[in-house]
């Protein structure tokens, strides 16, 4: 069972790799906005999208083997790589389309309730430099967290 605790501290420590290079991401047009996948070492497919908003910004989501919330079980290792891979893909979107934000919603499994959100704002803590190099900044908006432009 992956623990929350273990999940900060190896964010923290920033040892986990991405699946791939920041050059590699490839997303594409969709009717709701921009999407794409990877598949891990161990073969599961990861699929994310980012959802146009009306106002200039974007729903972000992603999905392992098509669920939202704990689709396969994973060893701690991959599921740390799976979101660092994630992180990876959101700052990529912002650098290539500028959105006014990106609103990240964590989609938890029923009894977990915050627990992806807490694990997003742990990866976007540790790496808020890279978001403010960007002119970007992380709010936390009751459950719900948003990567907002500064401008």
């Amino acid at each position: 069972m992956i623990r929350l605790t273990d999940l900060l501290k190896e964010i923290g420590e920033a040892s986990a790799k991405p699946f791939f290079t920041k050059d590699e991401i490839q997303d594409y047009d969709n009717d709701y906005g921009r999407h794409g996948s990877f598949e891990t070492d161990s073969g599961l497919m990861v699929e994310y999208e980012f959802s146009d908003e009306t106002d200039g910004g974007y729903t972000f989501v992603f999905s392992v083997e098509g669920s939202t919330q704990q689709g396969k079980k994973t060893s701690v290792s991959e599921y740390l790589r799976i979101m660092a891979s994630i992180y990876l893909v959101l700052i990529k979107f912002v650098e290539d389309y500028q959105p006014d934000y990106v609103k990240l919603t964590g989609d938890d499994k029923l009894g977990s309730t915050g627990q992806k959100n807490k694990i997003y704002s742990a990866y976007l803590e540790k790496n808020k430099s890279a978001l403010s190099k960007l002119g970007y900044q992380m709010e936390k908006n009751g459950s719900e967290l948003l990567i907002t432009s500064d401008n």
